[in-house]
C-alpha cells in the first residue's frame, strides 16, 4: 500500500517537471559480454554524470524518490569492480533495466514500444541531471537494440559503441550462461531483434548469434545517426588508451556548451587489462565457435 502511494506521488510530481534536458544524454552500447561496464565506470569515475543508481533499479516504480533519498544517505565510491555488469553499492550506476522496461518491452521487439509516455523518461532524465549535476549516462544491453527510439527521444544524444574480439565475447557469454544455469533454449541478455522467437537450441550457437547479430544491429542503427554523435572503439583499444574516449566525450560536451565537470580526484588509472575466457573452452567448443563465427560474423 505504502509503495503504491509513493509511486503515485512520484508520477504526479513527474508530470509537473519540464521535459527539457540540460545536456545530451550518453548511451554506451554493445553486444552482451563485449566489455561495456569498464568504459561506463571509467566515465563515471572521471566526470560528473547522472544515472539510475542501484537504489532506483531496486525501486523501479518510484526511481526518482529512491535516488533522492539515496543521495542524502550514501555516496558512490569510485570502483572498477563489477560482477557481470553489476556494481555494488546503493548509489553505484546501474543499467536501470526494470525502469526502461516501462517503455521498451524486455528483449521482445515484437511488442509495441509505449511511445505515448516516452516523454516521462525524458523528464526522469532531466530530474537526474538536476539531482546529480551532470549529463545522463547509461549502459544497458537491451537499449543497444533501441538506438533509434532513444535518438528520436533525445535528438542530441551521444552513443559510444564498444566492440570486442568476437571469440572473447562469445567465450565470456558461454561461461556466463554456464555459471547462471541458463537453459540452451533461452537467451541471456538482449537477443537479436529478428530472432526473438526463431533461434536455434544450443548454448554455443545462441551465443555466437547473440554477439554477432546484436553487434550488426547496433552498427546498422548507428548508421542512421550523424557520425558526429557516435564513437566506436574496440574493448582492447579502450583498455590500452582510455583517454581517447575521455577526450571524445569532453570535446562533445564542450561543443554543446555544456557545463561539464571533471572530478577533481580523477582516478590515476590510465590503462586496464582485458581478460579472456577463450582458452577455458574445450578444443571442440572452440572449433565449433570458430566455424559459426566464420558464418555469422562480419
Amino acid at each position: 500500500m505504502a509503495d503504491r502511494v509513493v509511486s503515485e506521488v512520484e508520477w504526479i510530481f513527474l508530470k509537473t517537471l519540464s521535459a527539457k534536458n540540460r545536456f545530451p544524454p550518453l548511451f554506451v552500447v554493445g553486444a552482451p559480454r563485449c566489455g561495456t561496464t569498464i568504459p561506463l565506470l571509467h566515465l563515471v569515475n572521471t566526470f560528473e554524470f547522472s544515472y539510475f543508481p542501484n537504489i532506483s533499479k531496486r525501486n523501479p516504480q518510484h526511481p526518482l524518490i529512491a535516488a533522492t533519498l539515496g543521495a542524502l544517505i550514501w555516496d558512490y565510491t569510485p570502483t572498477t569492480e563489477s560482477n557481470y555488469g553489476v556494481v555494488k553499492g546503493p548509489m553505484a550506476p546501474s543499467d536501470g533495466w526494470q525502469i526502461f522496461h516501462r517503455w521498451f518491452p524486455r528483449y521482445d521487439h515484437s511488442e509495441q514500444v509505449d511511445t505515448e509516455s516516452l516523454s516521462d523518461l525524458r523528464r526522469m532524465v532531466a530530474f537526474l541531471e538536476f539531482l546529480m549535476g551532470g549529463p545522463f549516462l547509461n549502459k544497458n544491453n537491451n537499449n543497444s537494440t533501441r538506438i533509434q527510439e532513444l535518438s528520436q527521444l533525445f535528438p542530441r544524444s551521444l552513443f559510444v559503441h564498444i566492440r570486442r574480439n568476437p571469440r572473447d565475447a562469445v567465450a565470456s557469454l558461454i561461461r556466463a550462461r554456464e555459471e547462471k544455469g541458463v537453459s540452451p533454449d533461452e537467451w541471456w541478455g538482449v537477443a537479436p531483434p529478428h530472432r526473438h522467437d526463431t533461434a536455434p537450441t544450443g548454448t554455443v550457437e545462441r551465443s555466437v548469434l547473440q554477439v554477432c547479430e546484436v553487434d550488426d544491429h547496433i552498427r546498422n542503427s548507428l548508421q542512421e545517426i550523424s557520425e558526429y554523435r557516435r564513437f566506436g572503439v574496440w574493448y582492447k583499444s579502450f583498455c590500452e588508451k582510455p583517454e581517447r574516449l575521455e577526450r571524445w566525450v569532453e570535446d562533445k560536451y564542450d561543443d554543446f556548451g555544456s557545463d561539464f565537470v571533471r572530478h577533481a580526484n580523477k582516478p590515476t588509472r590510465t590503462a586496464y587489462t582485458p581478460s579472456s575466457s577463450w582458452k577455458s573452452l574445450s578444443i571442440s567448443t572452440r572449433n565449433q565457435v570458430e566455424k559459426l563465427l566464420s558464418i555469422h560474423c562480419r
